[in-house]
C-alpha cells in the first residue's frame, strides 16, 4: 500500500502504540546535502521551507489521511525531522525540526500545535518519548547542536542538558529496560549511555568508523543495542562488553538512515539507507540478510515496525511516498 505526500520529502515515520491501522509521517518541501564529502566519509542533511504531519490510516482500500480528527495534516514552517507518539494519550503526537524547536500535536485540535519548545540552537533531529506509561513522561530530543535535552512534555521545560558529544547528535533512544538511562548517537562516531537522574554519561562506545546516524535497543534482551553508520555498516554491541561489537552486518552500498528491532521477534531486525533499499535481517543466522525490499526511487529515510501486527512494516522517502507492507521473509 502506499500514500504519496506531494510536494513532500518523507523523513521519519512512527505507528501508534493505539491503534494499529494509524501512522504518522513527517516531511519537509526541500532537501539537500550539506558539506558533502561522499556518502562512505560525511553525511549531514540540511533542509528548507516547511514542513507536514501527515496522520495516515490503513485501510483495506489503501492509505488514507485519517478522518477521525477534524484535521489530518499539520504545517510547520520548517522542515520536520522525526514524530514520537505520546504513551499516554491517543491523540498526541511531538515531532522536531530544522528551526531548532519542538512541537507538540493533538489531532483533536486545530491545525497549530498546542505547545512549541525550544533550547536547541540548531535544528532537532531526533525525538523520543518515555516508553513507560506508569513512569515519569518525559522527552528526550537530539540536536545539531551537539546537545541531548530532556524535557516535561506537560510543563513544556527543558529539564537537564546533555553534553559531550563532540560533533552533530544525530538519535537520542530510551531504554526499555533500564528505568531512566538513554542511548544517543553522533557524528563523532560514539554511542554513549546517560542516565537521566544525575546527567552522567554511563559509558562510550568508540565505533569511529563513521558518524552513527541511529540506534535501537533490542526489546527481548536488555543488554543488546544496534547502531548503523555512514561506512554502510550495521553493528550490533553488547553494552556489557564494548570493545568490539557482537555482530558485524555488511550489505547496504551506502549510509544506513535507520535500524530497527522487531517488537515481536528478538533476533529479527530492519535497515533502511541512502542506497534506496530496506533490509531484514535475522541475525541469528549464518548468512543474516533475509531479504532486500527495492521500491523507492529515492533515499529511504524513515522506518518503524508495527507495534500490534507482526510482520509489517512502513516506510517513507524523499521520493514523497509513504509505503505499508509485509515482507514475505518475516510474514507471521
Amino acid at each position: 500500500m502506499q500514500f504519496v505526500t506531494q510536494n513532500r520529502h518523507g523523513y521519519s515515520i512512527d505507528f501508534s502504540p493505539y491503534f494499529a491501522d494509524r501512522i504518522a509521517c513527517v516531511t519537509g518541501e526541500n532537501f539537500g546535502i550539506a558539506d558533502w564529502h561522499g556518502f562512505e566519509s560525511y553525511i549531514r542533511l540540511a533542509s528548507t521551507g516547511p514542513g507536514t504531519l501527515y496522520i495516515i490510516d490503513i485501510k483495506p482500500q489503501g492509505l488514507l489521511l485519517n478522518k477521525r480528527q477534524e484535521y489530518n495534516m499539520f504545517e510547520w514552517k520548517s522542515s520536520l525531522f522525526d514524530c514520537c507518539w505520546s504513551e499516554v494519550n491517543e491523540n498526541i503526537i511531538i515531532t522536531c525540526g530544522g528551526d531548532g524547536s519542538i512541537q507538540v500535536w493533538d489531532c483533536n485540535g486545530d491545525n497549530s500545535p498546542i505547545a512549541v519548545f525550544k533550547d536547541h540552537s540548531q535544528e532537532v533531529y531526533c525525538i523520543d518519548w518515555t516508553k513507560r506509561r506508569n513512569a515519569p513522561q518525559h522527552v528526550l530530543s537530539a540536536s545539531w547542536d551537539r546537545q541531548i535535552k530532556l524535557w516535561d512534555p506537560q510543563k513544556g521545560a527543558c529539564l537537564a542538558t546533555f553534553n559531550g558529544h563532540e560533533n552533530v547528535a544525530y538519535c537520542a533512544t530510551w531504554s526499555p529496560h533500564y528505568l531512566a538511562v538513554f542511548a544517543s548517537t553522533a557524528g563523532d562516531g560514539t554511542i554513549r549511555f546517560w542516565d537521566c537522574r544525575t546527567s552522567r554519561c554511563l559509558s562510550i562506545i568508540n565505533d569511529r568508523k563513521g558518524e552513527i546516524l541511529h540506534c535501537d535497543w533490542n526489546k527481548y534482551n536488555k543488554d543488546l543495542i544496534v547502531a548503523c553508520s555512514t561506512d554502510s555498516t550495521i553493528r550490533c554491541w553488547d553494552i556489557r562488553n564494548t570493545k568490539d561489537p557482537s555482530i558485524l552486518l555488511p550489505g547496504h552500498q551506502y549510509a544506513v538512515k535507520k535500524v530497527k528491532f522487531s517488537p515481536h521477534k528478538e533476533n529479527v531486525m530492519a535497515s533502511c539507507s541512502y542506497d534506496l533499499t530496506v533490509r531484514l535481517w535475522d541475525i541469528l543466522l549464518p548468512n543474516p540478510m533475509l531479504e532486500v525490499i527495492e521500491h523507492h526511487t529515492e533515499f529511504v529515510t524513515g522506518l518503524n515496525f508495527n507495534l500490534h501486527l507482526p510482520g509489517q512494516l512502513a516506510d517513507c522517502s524523499w521520493d514523497e511516498s509513504v509505503k505499508v507492507y509485509a515482507p514475505t521473509s518475516i510474514r507471521m
